[in-house]
């Protein structure tokens, strides 16, 4: 039974990533995430404030990062959120590889947050792209549908599938 079990699982989820596969592969930017449905509506001031908060990043950097968004011509306040820890894309979609490639000159050299999250969304909105979305049901911590858990418990509650 177990077995069986796990033949299913793995089936299914072989089924779920071929078709992200098709989805990157028919997508203009060549990408699909998961959006973060936990900041809809939050103001990315909100969202940085909140880092500092939660100890995750320094008060330097959030001002630092807040200066340099706000230079921007396009830049606003609240902009969609999608999780970095779940994602696919096509290297070879040239409109990912300039996405990509903007958003790594930026990082590098901004001196702003070293979490890469709200540059990314800041990007996506410069370049107007809208990922394809990978799962519905993705939380901050697990890839929702994307992933049979049940393994293990690990470190601060991680699971190991």
């Amino acid at each position: 039974i177990r077995h069986r079990f796990w033949e299913l699982s793995t089936t299914t989820t072989l089924t779920k990533f071929q078709t992200i596969v098709r989805q990157v592969q028919n997508h203009p930017w060549g990408l699909s995430q998961v959006k973060q449905k936990y900041f809809n509506g939050l103001s990315m001031t909100t969202i940085l404030n909140n880092l500092v908060r939660d100890r995750k990043d320094t008060v330097e950097h959030v001002n630092a990062t807040i200066t340099w968004l706000k230079r921007q011509d396009d830049y606003e306040e609240v902009m969609t959120y999608y999780l970095n820890k779940y994602f696919a894309y096509d290297p070879n979609n040239a409109n990912y590889r300039k996405l990509s490639s903007w958003f790594w000159e930026q990082y590098t050299t901004y001196s702003g947050l070293w979490r890469d999250q709200p540059l990314w969304a800041y990007t996506l909105h410069h370049f107007n792209c809208t990922p394809a979305i990978m799962t519905s049901t993705g939380t901050i911590t697990k890839g929702g549908d994307l992933f049979e858990t049940g393994g293990r418990m690990g470190w601060d509650n991680h699971v190991y599938v």
